[in-house]
């Protein structure tokens, strides 16, 4: 079941099923991060260090604040890709 997240509604992006079924296959491990969890993640980003990211580089932020990670980390960050205004209305909560 594809749960409507604020990136699937900003961009129509829907997960690849056959990804999804070659990583069962695989038996590759996976995990989420609840939403509230992205959205902070994308707020201190944009407050501690002035950078707009697109959402899915809030992820994996969001990962490795829940599961406490040892640094050294490494994590990628892409583009302002978002207008400003659903910038603002996703780190506010307002969906």
């Amino acid at each position: 079941m594809l749960v409507p997240t604020p990136l699937i509604r900003l961009g129509n992006v829907f997960p690849n099923r056959l990804v999804f079924a070659k990583c069962e296959l695989l038996q590759v491990e996976m995990a989420l991060v609840p939403e509230d969890a992205i959205r902070a993640a994308r707020r201190e980003l944009f407050e501690t260090q002035g950078l707009g990211i697109e959402p899915s580089s809030s992820v994996p932020l969001a990962f490795v604040k829940a599961h406490k990670l040892q640094e050294p980390i490494c994590g990628v960050l892409t583009g302002e890709n978002i207008t400003r205004e659903d910038h603002r209305r996703l780190i506010s909560g307002v969906t």
